[in-house]
């Protein structure tokens, strides 16, 4: 019929709002974002949301890429980004205390396809790094709503008995995106005293040295914290007691190889009401929000990951037995000469050890390969060896003579 206009079942169903005057490089939707935690995470859970419906409604196909699950989710990082125009209804929470909040987004079709194209490079850079999770659940009795007493024996703060609601979010979320998952023992591993380490000193240290001992890449800790109850004031007559918990979870994240911070984003604090006292209000608490929070650190570590892989990686080089001058240029211009790599800078030499800076786009596994298969065939009476390339951050080669 003339004048009309014919909207596409499937882009109803999938949250495409129809509008006048928008960009025909844009793809526009209509999405809700959830939190126990706060109305900024609702919303950034709200704009990930808007990514993955334009992308399902833009994007056909994707299964060319390896790991889609890890893919689609490194691309909701960048929400930011990807979305140009945004328009977010007033937050409401529901009868659960949830902040609840609406977004119509228009998403850049251009850049979506962009950050696409990068996801392959992303996914190698990032590689599927073996992560150690130390976490606990904590409870902290520390206010007293009116007529609850502490039962005997109550400590102010504890360590709960159980496995970590935050920790086992964490661990499904990354065993998802194919990542290999050992849970750590805190006690132990801050019992270890290696004197082979004689500057280990400090904790993230210890935990570090455990890890990497243990075959993890990098390591996550943290801690989610129930505290309360706190006084609600009274509905009145007939209405239940109820009391107000809150809740706290923290991680941070270093590399198991030279106890490097990766990641510490500042602490995430969140609200909850509850007709339970003692421990089992805190449990509650803990498993309203634990989700969130899991999720929320998640997202973080994928972000940091993903920015670190598309800006370069700086990694530690070392290389023994570089006994000339002729021997540090010729092994310096060929690394120069690697596709992906950006850039290399000395950082010491001492005559046989050469130490230099190389930032690359390549993960540490495949530019060890660049250098055995491109690079070894190339040097004239000499070669490097590696016994095998584990850590991403250092590089440890040896000049040898080459063998025919």
């Amino acid at each position: 019929m003339r004048g009309s206009v014919v909207i596409p079942a499937i882009a109803v169903a999938m949250g495409c709002v129809p509008s006048q005057g928008v960009a025909a490089d844009t793809v526009t939707v209509k999405v809700k974002g959830r939190s126990a935690i706060s109305e900024a995470v609702a919303k950034n859970d709200a704009r990930r949301n808007a990514i993955e419906q334009a992308g399902k409604v833009h994007v056909v196909s994707r299964s060319e890429v390896r790991n889609a699950v890890l893919a689609q989710d490194i691309i909701k990082t960048r929400a930011d980004g990807l979305i140009i125009k945004q328009d977010f209804k007033p937050a409401v929470k529901d009868a659960q205390g949830v902040w609840v909040v609406e977004l119509v987004a228009q998403v850049s079709k251009e850049k979506l396809d962009a950050t696409w194209a990068e996801v392959a490079n992303v996914l190698e850079q990032i590689g599927q790094p073996t992560i150690m999770l130390f976490f606990d659940d904590i409870i902290q009795l520390s206010g007293v709503a009116p007529g609850l007493q502490r039962a005997q024996g109550d400590l102010a703060e504890r360590v709960i008995a159980r496995p970590s609601i935050v920790g086992n979010q964490l661990s499904g979320l990354l065993s998802e995106y194919g990542f290999q998952i050992k849970i750590g023992k805190r006690a132990e591993a801050l019992l270890v005293r290696d004197k082979t380490r004689a500057t280990v000193k400090q904790d993230f240290e210890l935990l570090a040295a455990y890890a990497w001992d243990n075959g993890a890449d990098l390591y996550i800790e943290g801690y989610a914290k129930a505290s309360g109850p706190f006084p609600v004031p009274s509905l009145g007559d007939g209405y239940p007691t109820v009391y107000q918990w809150k809740t706290f979870g923290q991680c941070k994240a270093y590399w198991a190889d030279n106890a490097g911070q990766l990641l510490a984003p500042p602490a995430m604090e969140a609200e909850s009401a509850s007709k339970y006292r003692g421990d089992d209000g805190a449990m509650r608490a803990l498993d309203l929000t634990g989700v969130d929070l899991g999720r929320e650190m998640v997202f973080m570590l994928l972000d940091k990951l993903t920015r670190r892989a598309l800006d370069g990686v700086v990694i530690s080089m070392h290389i023994e037995n570089v006994k000339d001058d002729d021997t540090l240029f010729a092994i310096e211009d060929a690394l120069n000469t690697v596709e992906g790599v950006l850039s290399v800078n000395e950082e010491s030499y001492n005559g046989s050890l050469w130490i230099a800076r190389v930032k690359t786009k390549l993960h540490t596994r495949n530019l060890a390969r660049a250098i055995v298969r491109q690079l070894n065939p190339r040097f004239d009476g000499f070669e490097l060896k590696t016994s095998g390339q584990r850590s991403m951050n250092v590089m440890r080669l040896r000049v040898e003579k080459k063998t025919k």
